[in-house]
């Protein structure tokens, strides 16, 4: 009677009715509330007609079921409805979902090329517990509704990964034609491009391009690929376990006409600290990079442990003796306040020289343009 909101889906019908002798039938109406929901499977309610001190069975003639069919009348468009604005509601699912999947771990959509991702990181894969997966949903040019299209996986099945999907990021480069899809697969520590090009494809097909990975991330406690951003020809894959951001950048190369990927180009926050012990280098925790998010020459990355009051000297020579515990015992990580660190990348300038073909009579004229390039 309820949907997944607690809102009623119709009016509950308990009155009394009459037969009169002249009549062998009655007729009541059933009111269905305005909750633009689009319900599947259809919803359904029972019917029971009785008389004081006699309920009829469940297979008797007086007791009845009744389904509401929705014919996406609950996906209200807007643009036709009287009502304006109107909330559109839709619920997806994984036709080969299983308990603990965790479907929608994580999110990805882009209405503009009508294509949205759901990672399922620890859904089982070819026998592997935890591999991970990506269900990948289009929209519906008539309806407005996402249907299951694919379901992508790790494309390194050899190495066994795990937790394919815990991270995903789309971009839709327009008058290219070219959408970008990263998807990032901490558990062996690599994030992985698909590229999905041409008027007729875009955003309905995703093909592999390339898998990222750096030498500092070798171990699963370095989770290279947890977050991953990408806008435009940029990506940002987060390793909060070694306290980094990799960017890689698309290119083109004028000689072969091919795009590539440049090399990754390590950040690491303006409060990056670590101690060696026994040859060991233990970082101090800022878990920087565990979230991030690109967008035109802006880039924000998340350090939910930053700003932890870490105690001991800051002077050059003193590694040894920085500390992440205080004088109690207790750890100073706890008090991690946060912080948020923000970089930009500033516009290329190019100095163009214009030489005049003209000479005048008091002298040739020098033209010197200075031009802002935005890339």
């Amino acid at each position: 009677m309820y949907d997944y909101r607690g809102i009623s889906d119709y009016v509950p019908i308990s009155h009394a009715k009459v037969f009169h002798p002249s009549s062998s039938s009655l007729t009541d109406s059933v009111v269905t509330t305005f909750d633009s929901i689009y319900e599947s499977p259809d919803e359904a309610f029972k019917v029971v007609m009785f008389t004081p001190g006699v309920w009829p069975g469940v297979f008797s003639r007086l007791y009845s079921s009744v389904t509401i069919q929705d014919h996406n009348n609950g996906y209200i468009n807007s643009s036709t409805s009287t009502v304006q604005a109107q909330m559109q509601y839709h619920k997806v699912y994984d036709t080969e979902s299983v308990t603990e999947d965790q479907m929608g771990e994580i999110v990805a959509v882009n209405q503009q090329i009508g294509v949205m991702f759901a990672g399922a990181p620890l859904a089982t894969v070819s026998a592997r517990k935890n591999a991970g997966k990506v269900i990948v949903f289009h929209m519906d040019g008539e309806s407005g509704l996402w249907i299951q299209a694919e379901t992508l996986s790790t494309p390194l099945p050899l190495l066994l990964g795990t937790n394919f999907g815990q991270s995903i990021s789309v971009t839709n480069i327009e008058g290219r034609y070219l959408s970008i899809l990263v998807i990032g697969e901490p558990g062996i520590n690599r994030a992985h491009v698909y590229l999905s090009e041409g008027i007729e494809m875009l955003g309905r097909t995703y093909s592999f391009d390339k898998t990222f990975s750096v030498s500092d991330a070798f171990s699963p406690q370095h989770r290279f690929g947890e977050c991953v951003s990408v806008y435009g020809h940029i990506i940002a894959v987060g390793a909060p376990g070694i306290e980094s951001v990799y960017i890689y950048k698309r290119l083109f190369n004028e000689t072969s006409s091919e795009w590539f990927w440049s090399a990754a180009q390590k950040l690491v926050s303006s409060d990056y600290d670590y101690n060696i012990i026994n040859d060991q280098v233990l970082f101090h925790r800022q878990d920087f990079g565990r979230a991030i998010s690109l967008s035109k020459r802006t880039l924000v990355v998340g350090a939910p442990y930053a700003d932890y009051d870490k105690l001991g000297y800051d002077k050059e020579g003193y590694n040894l003796i920085y500390k992440d515990w205080n004088s109690e015992g207790s750890s100073s990580k706890a008090t991690g306040r946060g912080k948020v660190y923000v970089f930009h990348s500033s516009p290329a300038a190019q100095k163009v020289i214009l030489l005049s073909s003209q000479v005048y009579h008091e002298c040739c004229r020098h033209f010197v343009f200075l031009l802002n390039a935005i890339y």
